[in-house]
This record gives structure tokens, C-alpha cells and sequence, in this order.
């Protein structure tokens, strides 16, 4: 047998190993128990408790620790039947009792199903004692019901983070764990970017894809799919809980050939040269750390392999920009007229991407541009609508001080609602681009005869080279990296 080595989890490489291991050695009745369920838990705890024993690439063993300040617990110890007899299951726990013990970890606990003597006795011999206690627990049967794929409680996303009733609500914290689960982008911000972007993407098969900022995984979804089962996607994304949605997406509809990376993706270790496409729908523009992560997707490019980005575009939402300044004036609150100014004008603009492009090494190839409305009935129904808190809010109201941001909205939600009254409804315009750029190389001329270009197109585009490729109405939202920014 293969020497074995024990190491941290990697959700990646491990979690399909785990799971059957797991249903071997435990069975796992309980919905709580389930594996699935157990290692999204873990993962989200964020305290690298959790151990492989690997033989060679073959996951053999298991153990999870868990600290509290004081206590330490031992569960999910697991050694596959053919490894055991040989110390393994003793190794685990050793490894986990030293991580505790760094801790400073006073005493560890575990617990037995009655009856088990033989799993007893294994333990005795590590030094554990049987104490007079009785165990007590109590299930909480709403988390375990959100923990179910595609579950919900009251059957419906009616649990909000910060959510106050009728009276609207503050901000909502997108890195709440249960905004994972009810984030819902496709009728809302991303769709109509991320079918402009689809629109753009070559159908081929065999094709190795990094989507950049993958959130809960629509661009994801629809690539491995439409370019079928020889393709790869690498969907990365440091956002836990948009990836653990992801991960129970492809669980269900039975897809294999994607792999999750929980990380920032200017950290990749992917090789150099090894990828053919990299996709990021409204993804890069709103990293803090945007040309890093450039820099990188520029690095795992093939030569001639392409990138395609989508953004929003200075101009965004002007109705509401133009009502908030007229606000500040009456209010008088003119000198935060320029923090104002310095928000709006942050997002991208055709020119500026291009430039970002070129500074990253690319040859910005091709822009094509498209405007849609946000609709609402008022402005109440703007500054209460559960997306509008989750996405912008925050960016809006740190225009102001904090001391006036109640009487600054309370004149911003009357004005809009005034607005809204003359005009029928509040309409918001928000213009979109993707931009198709490429690594230089020498197969590129591959790519020019399927866009059928000439070699002396694909120059850097401009305002006025822009195409436009008509107006979409609609809504759609992409979970970003930086949740604290306005998209």
C-alpha cells in the first residue's frame, strides 16, 4: 500500500472521496448527518479542522476537531476497512489533538453511540475516559432545513438579513450566510450581462474555462453545458457561501467537469499557458485588487486565448444621481457634493478598460454595448427592494455623514416618490459593455477568421468605435468579491 500522509481538507480535491468514505463507515440516517450537509458546515466555521489521510491521491481517513474557547471535540473519524490495523485511525487523532492543543485547548471531548465497545476500547487506549454525564442535544430543525438543497424556510426566500417589515430596512451584509442561500441572480442584475458576454463566447468543445468571480454560478452552469463534457470550467470565487451553492447546483444537475476555487483569483497557482478562455461577468471591475487579478488571467492565458468581461459603464442609474445632488443642494449639503461626484464617476468607462487591458498585456479586441431600465413604482420601492440593500445602498448613503444620513434619505425617498408620481413610474438607465480582449500569440490569427476581422481590426476600441447593440430591459445581479462596494 501507498505511504500515507495526512493533510488539510481541500473541498476540490477531497470532497467527492469523503462523502463515499462517510457513507461507508458512518451511513448517516440523520438528515443533520448527512455529508454533504456536515462538510458545507465545516468549511463555513473556517477554523481548518478538518484532516485527510491520503494514500496517494486516494482518501483512506478523516477527522474533524472543533474548538471553542475552552473544550475541543473529536467527530467524523473515518479509516476506509482495508487501512485498518495499522495505526491509522491513532494517527488521526494524534494530528488533531496536537492542532487543539496549539490552541491552547484545556481538555477534548468525544462522544460514542452506546453500545459501540469497540470503538470504546480504541479510545481508552488513546487516554480517553468514560465520564458520568449524560449527553443531551437538541436539533435545530430551521438550519437543517436550510441545509437542504434547494430548501428554504416557509417555502418561499422570505428571511431577509436586516430585513425590518414594511418600514424598509438598512444595508443588507452580503457576507451573511444566509444570503447565499436565497440569492437568487438570475432575474435580477447579472442575466442580461452575462447573455451579452454568452453571446460573445465560442462554442467549442474541449475548451479549458476560468470563470473570474463565479458567484453562485450562472455563467458557470451555462458554459459546461453548452460546451459539453469535455470542456473544464474553474469556477473561482473567495465568496463561501456562493460556492457552496454552486457546488450543490452541480451536485444536482449531475455535472463533473467543473472545478471550485474558493479563492482570490489573483492568488491562482493554476499553471502558466494552460488555459483557452477566461470569463468575468461584472467580476474584475469591481475586485479592489482588479490588475493583479488581470495580471494573472493574463499569465494562465494560452497564447491567442481570450478574455471576456462585462461591466457597467459611467452613467449608471444618472436619474437617481441627478435627484440625490438636487437633494444635497436643498438640504445643504453641498460639500458632499464632491464625494458624490467621486462615486458616480468610479465605474468604468470604454477607455478605461481598454487601458487596464493593455497595462495587463492584453490586446483589447472589441466592445459591444447595450443600455437597461431598472423599473419601479417609487422611490420607497427603490430604497426598500431587498437587491437595491444588498448591492448600492451602503455606497449611498456613505456619501453623507452619518449623523445626516436619516434626514438625507427621508428628502431623497420624497423627491424620488415625487418623481415618480409626475413621470408614471421611476425608470433607471443602466448602460452595460463587454469587452472582448486576447493574449498576443501566435496561433491568433485562429481567432481573427472566426470573427472574420481583418489583421488591421482588433485595434484598442473607442467611444465612437463602440458597437451598440440595442436596448434590453430587465434585471439581474452577480455576487462581486467586494460586497462592501457599490456594483
Amino acid at each position: 500500500m501507498n505511504k500515507v500522509t495526512i493533510i488539510p481538507y481541500s473541498d476540490t480535491a477531497h470532497r467527492g472521496q469523503v462523502v463515499a468514505l462517510w457513507e461507508v463507515v458512518f451511513g448517516y440516517a440523520a438528515p443533520h448527518n448527512k455529508p454533504g450537509i456536515v462538510i458545507d458546515k465545516k468549511i463555513a466555521a473556517r477554523d481548518q479542522l478538518f484532516f485527510v489521510a491520503l494514500a496517494g491521491d486516494a482518501v483512506v481517513g478523516t477527522v474533524m476537531a472543533g474548538y471553542d474557547g475552552h473544550r475541543g471535540w473529536i467527530y467524523s473519524l473515518a479509516v476506509l476497512p482495508e487501512y485498518r490495523g495499522r495505526g491509522l485511525g491513532s494517527r488521526l487523532m494524534r494530528h488533531a489533538e496536537e492542532d487543539l492543543n496549539l490552541l491552547g485547548c484545556l481538555k477534548i471531548n468525544l462522544q460514542i453511540i452506546e453500545g459501540n465497545e469497540a470503538v470504546a476500547a480504541f479510545y481508552r487506549k488513546l487516554g480517553y475516559q468514560t465520564e458520568q454525564r449524560i449527553s443531551m442535544g437538541k436539533k435545530v430543525s430551521e438550519n437543517i432545513t436550510l441545509a437542504e438543497p434547494g430548501a428554504s424556510p416557509n417555502g418561499g426566500p422570505a428571511m431577509c438579513p436586516g430585513n425590518s417589515g414594511a418600514s424598509g430596512g438598512p444595508p443588507v451584509d452580503a457576507m451573511h450566510p444566509e444570503v447565499g442561500e436565497f440569492y437568487d441572480e438570475l432575474p435580477l442584475w447579472s442575466a442580461p450581462f452575462g447573455l451579452l458576454l454568452l453571446e460573445r463566447v465560442p462554442m467549442r468543445p474541449g475548451l479549458t474555462v476560468l470563470d473570474v468571480g463565479a458567484g453562485t454560478g450562472f455563467l458557470t452552469l451555462e458554459l459546461v453545458q453548452r460546451c459539453g463534457p469535455h470542456t473544464t470550467v474553474i469556477a473561482v470565487d473567495p465568496w463561501a457561501a456562493g460556492m457552496r451553492r454552486l457546488r450543490r447546483k452541480l451536485a444536482y444537475l449531475g455535472l463533473e467537469n467543473v472545478q471550485l476555487l474558493e479563492q482570490d483569483a489573483a492568488t491562482l497557482a493554476l499553471p502558466d499557458a494552460s488555459i483557452d478562455l477566461v470569463v468575468s461577468n461584472l467580476g474584475i471591475n469591481n475586485f479592489a485588487n482588479a490588475d493583479a487579478v488581470l495580471r494573472t488571467c493574463f499569465r494562465v492565458l494560452k497564447p491567442a486565448g481570450k478574455l471576456l468581461l462585462t461591466t457597467n459603464l459611467v452613467g449608471h442609474m444618472r436619474e437617481f444621481y441627478e435627484i440625490y445632488r438636487d437633494v444635497l443642494h436643498e438640504l445643504g449639503l453641498v460639500d458632499r457634493l464632491t464625494a458624490l461626484e467621486a462615486h458616480v464617476q468610479h465605474r468604468a468607462t470604454v477607455e478605461s478598460v481598454s487601458h487596464r487591458l493593455n497595462d495587463a498585456g492584453f490586446k483589447a479586441l472589441d466592445v459591444v454595448t447595450a443600455t437597461l431600465r431598472m423599473r419601479f413604482a417609487d422611490g420607497s420601492s427603490l430604497l426598500r427592494h431587498y437587491f437595491i440593500r444588498l448591492g448600492f445602498l451602503s455606497a449611498w448613503q456613505a456619501v453623507v455623514s452619518p449623523d445626516d444620513v436619516e434626514r438625507t434619505f427621508a428628502a431623497l425617498e420624497r423627491k424620488l416618490n415625487a418623481v415618480a408620481a409626475e413621470r408614471g413610474e421611476l425608470s433607471l438607465t443602466i448602460p452595460i459593455a463587454c469587452v472582448e480582449a486576447q493574449k498576443p500569440g501566435a496561433v491568433s490569427e485562429r481567432y481573427d477568421e472566426e470573427r472574420n476581422i481583418s489583421p488591421n481590426q482588433g485595434t484598442e476600441p473607442t467611444a465612437s468605435s463602440v458597437r451598440a447593440s440595442g436596448s434590453r430591459s430587465g434585471l439581474a445581479f452577480c455576487h462581486q468579491s467586494e460586497q462592501q462596494h457599490e456594483r
